[in-house]
């Protein structure tokens, strides 16, 4: 699930692949707690090797977005393929989590 991260300019940058589903709730507490964890306030969720994600999977990162703001902070999301996209979109996901097609644009946009 967690394929790899990094830090830039104070920016934490954590790759997903696989799976986020219902049917792997590890997969989602890892996610949850990494951000706790590290008390990431400037997170970008890159999802370019996601394979699939279901409602549960966006909730999760929902609710990661919303621990980062809670924290003073903000989190990002890049790299989204066209099956994750839909259901983003569909939730309305879009007019409360910035997303782009780069973690470079993303990393550009906290930095300003």
């Amino acid at each position: 699930m967690l394929l790899n991260e990094e830090i830039r300019e104070g920016v934490i940058i954590i790759r997903l692949s696989g799976y986020l589903v219902a049917s792997n709730p590890s997969a989602l507490r890892e996610l949850v707690e990494f951000a706790r964890r590290h008390r990431a306030k400037r997170l970008i969720i890159d999802l370019r090797n996601v394979r699939f994600i279901d409602s549960r999977g966006l909730t999760t990162i929902y609710a990661v977005v919303t621990t980062c703001r809670s924290q003073g902070g903000d989190a990002k999301l890049t790299g989204m393929q066209h099956h994750i996209r839909e259901p983003f979109y569909h939730l309305r996901l879009d007019k409360q989590i910035d997303h782009f097609t780069s973690p470079e644009e993303a990393l550009q946009s906290f930095t300003g």
